[in-house]
């Protein structure tokens, strides 16, 4: 953004913040980073049958 002129100076240190999300995922118990992840099997047929 800096290089291309669409902001001209860089953003404060305070300009974002992550302490809403990680609040938010310590309230969720099941898995939010894809360590259970398992790749589905889908089945490719000709015009979709």
């Amino acid at each position: 953004s800096l290089d291309s002129g669409i902001i001209t100076e860089a953003p404060s240190d305070d300009a974002s913040r992550t302490d809403l999300a990680e609040a938010a995922l310590e309230g969720i118990e099941e898995d939010t980073t894809g360590e259970d992840f398992t790749k589905g099997t889908v089945e490719v047929t000709p015009k979709g049958e």
